[in-house]
């Protein structure tokens, strides 16, 4: 399979994705105005998304037990994929983990961030019980997708991360930068009692820090 179309493909659909969550949280608010938001409020959304254009998606996808393994095996939020034949000359495979940020703990939200990179950074697709059903996709995209209203993501511009400092750039970068390659934002303003901003990013591996 060609990985340059491969790749134009998957990141065609984050932009989708990206955009299409700015408007429905517009929306969500609207109808919810005393709602609690966490990552779960959004799933639903971005697996109607990713459905509609044609993609099968895989929420909560666990990683594969080891014999003898302890503990709460660990689940990866979104495995979005499509083999090729399906609409496409090209098979898609997207590893997607969700975050909602509040911003009232900037340190707690950064470390939750540095978690996620550091579990799906090395990741591959043989690791998930699904591994048979997406072995034909090839590697996978991977992407944090981060989703807050701008006023509390603002609170992220004056802190000083000690334990964490590259993700906080990482995300400074990715809300600032006018251009940046696998990084992709919307924003949204609504109305009500008084006006809010909801912001959507969603920041490709390339670009997490090492």
């Amino acid at each position: 399979m060609s990985g340059g179309r491969k790749q134009v493909i998957e990141q065609r659909l984050m932009r989708r994705i990206v955009d299409g969550l700015a408007g429905w949280a517009t929306y969500y608010q609207a109808c919810n105005s005393q709602a609690h938001y966490d990552e779960g409020v959004f799933y639903e959304a971005i697996f109607a998304i990713a459905k509609g254009r044609g993609f099968t998606v895989i929420r909560q996808a666990m990683l594969a037990r080891d014999v003898g393994q302890q503990g709460a095996p660990w689940a990866l939020d979104f495995v979005i994929h499509r083999p090729a034949g399906r609409g496409s000359k090209h098979a898609s495979l997207i590893f997607v983990e969700v975050k909602y940020l509040r911003g009232q703990r900037q340190t707690q939200d950064l470390r939750y961030l540095e978690a996620d990179i550091v579990k799906l950074r090395p990741l591959k697709a043989a690791e998930l019980e699904c591994a048979a059903q997406i072995a034909a996709c090839g590697a996978p995209s991977k992407f944090l997708l981060i989703i807050g209203r701008g006023d509390e993501l603002d609170r992220f511009d004056k802190h000083k991360s000690k334990k964490n400092p590259r993700v906080l750039k990482m995300l400074r970068a990715a809300r600032t930068m006018p251009t940046q390659k696998l990084v992709y934002r919307a924003r949204a303003s609504t109305y009500l009692a008084s006006a809010h901003r909801w912001e959507v990013l969603a920041i490709g591996s390339p670009n997490w820090p090492k």
